[in-house]
């Protein structure tokens, strides 16, 4: 796939919906992490304590339902200085200073 390719090609790659880093230790730049068991536990959560309602429910950074990945694979790939840009990046996004573009309601993205 594509973290091959990058890996082959001499490039990182970055993982998607789940800790792709160990695939290609040390090609991977880092993960992009759907956390499904926060959002598997807030709904056991909801149903037992009666507030369960059937939708779609949006679990997004604020809400820890996604996150990035560092682990043994990718650390010597993420400097101090790249670690507290992202760290920073993700506390603009929670606090609303950065807006995140949702192609899904606004359409394509206009930067191109």
């Amino acid at each position: 796939g594509v973290l091959q390719a990058a890996a082959d090609g001499g490039a990182l790659g970055i993982g998607t919906d789940s800790n792709q880093n160990a695939l290609h230790p040390g090609k991977v730049l880092t993960s992009m992490r759907k956390r499904v068991d926060v959002a598997v536990y807030e709904n056991f959560q909801a149903a037992r304590e009666g507030r369960w309602a059937p939708g779609v429910q949006v679990l997004g950074l604020a809400e820890g339902g996604l996150d990035w990945v560092i682990d043994d694979n990718n650390r010597s790939l993420i400097t101090a200085e790249m670690e507290a840009a992202a760290e920073a990046a993700q506390a603009a996004i929670v606090s609303g200073a950065v807006k995140v573009h949702d192609a899904s309601t606004e359409g394509p993205c206009p930067v191109q």
